[in-house]
């Protein structure tokens, strides 16, 4: 599917900077997110610990 795609995408971009800057792959994905959450814009749906949020309008 689509959606297996992407995250199989994903994944493995969260693997190559996870290596490259000797971290895991959570913390890769996590420093990932938190440098791209300011660039989306209000409304929003973002997942974080587990709860779907929707960004401040």
């Amino acid at each position: 599917s689509l959606v297996t795609a992407i995250n199989n995408e994903r994944r493995a971009a969260y693997t190559s900077l996870a290596v490259k800057n000797g971290v895991t792959i959570e913390i890769s994905g996590q420093l990932t997110f938190e440098k791209r959450y300011p660039s989306f814009p209000a409304g929003t749906w973002v997942q974080i610990q587990g709860k779907w949020l929707r960004k401040g309008m």
